[in-house]
């Protein structure tokens, strides 16, 4: 004698949120999250439901036909804008990230966080309005990721390393423009899932 398949029913809260399934029609109050299994029919048909799988993926589910009752009246729902920006904060993350690595010269690692940009920024400006002078005030010392003191020889070297700073932050920022550009102009979930953020 086969088994009876069971209706599995989603429970929804106010706002069409699923926050349980089970095989038993129970009121919202005395329902429980169960193992997730093949959702056959949708308790209070809804517009829209939004299931959370396993593990930590939400899936969602778009009416499109019938009275909303079955599974087999809504599609899969693509939320390319979610998605979208999900993916941009990814990628500014990212682009953050590799700028906080600093930047090398001379075999020293030297700090681009905020505050070393707008100090090394500061020394440029200082050094091209002749307030920091060639060869008076060299060598200059400076500190390294690493804490050691680091002695620039001379303007000509000091010029060098404000040059290192602005292309290794413009690098990263650009490549993550990039990326972003390419997920601003993608029009499903496939091309932006296609758009890969390998630095």
């Amino acid at each position: 004698m086969s088994e009876e398949v069971q209706t599995q029913y989603v429970f929804l809260d106010a706002t069409g949120i699923v926050v349980a399934n089970s095989p038993q029609d129970l009121p919202l109050t005395q329902s429980k999250v169960v193992a997730s299994g093949a959702v056959l029919k949708i308790a209070g048909a809804p517009i829209a439901v939004k299931y959370r799988g396993q593990p930590n993926s939400d899936i969602y589910h778009q009416k499109t036909s019938g009275d909303g009752t079955d599974i087999s009246h809504y599609a899969v729902l693509e939320y390319i804008e979610w998605e979208k920006a999900r993916r941009y904060a990814q990628i500014d993350a990212k682009t953050d990230e590799l700028i906080k690595v600093g930047f090398t010269h001379d075999s020293k690692q030297f700090s681009l966080s905020l505050a070393a940009q707008s100090n090394w920024n500061g020394l440029i400006t200082a050094f091209k309005a002749d307030l920091i002078t060639d060869p008076a005030d060299f060598p200059f010392h400076v500190t390294t990721l690493d804490n050691d003191d680091y002695a620039i020889p001379d303007g000509t070297a000091l010029l060098t390393i404000g040059g290192l700073v602005l292309g290794t932050v413009s690098a990263h920022l650009t490549s993550g423009r990039i990326l972003k550009k390419a997920i601003l102009d993608a029009t499903t979930m496939a091309e932006i899932a296609s758009v890969v953020d390998d630095r």
